[in-house]
């Protein structure tokens, strides 16, 4: 299972309500998948698409400004682990 552990990462925030209800959101697969490839995107932090058995632990993400989008959009993700995950400062709480 991949995992990345103990990571850090600011994001500049300022997505709109139309950005997160974006989802045509091009596969180009023949090209490396670069972030500004596919921006904006449907979340603020992270956007796991085709992803099997991610464990995420440790991990702290803040953003600079107010951001109309979520911290995480998943499309086709199976088996994901969040454990200790902390946005803005707080434990990440689902519902």
């Amino acid at each position: 299972m991949p995992e990345r552990e103990a990571v850090s990462a600011v994001f500049p925030g300022g997505g709109t309500p139309e950005e997160a209800a974006r989802r045509d959101i091009p596969e180009q697969e023949a090209e490396f998948p670069e972030f500004h490839c596919f921006h904006p995107l449907p979340a603020w932090g992270l956007y796991l698409r085709h992803t099997r058995n991610i464990r995420l632990h440790d991990v702290h993400l803040d953003k600079e400004a107010a951001d109309a989008r979520p911290m995480l959009f998943t499309d086709d993700t199976e088996n994901l682990k969040l454990e200790g995950v902390e946005v803005d400062g707080e434990p990440l709480r689902w519902g």
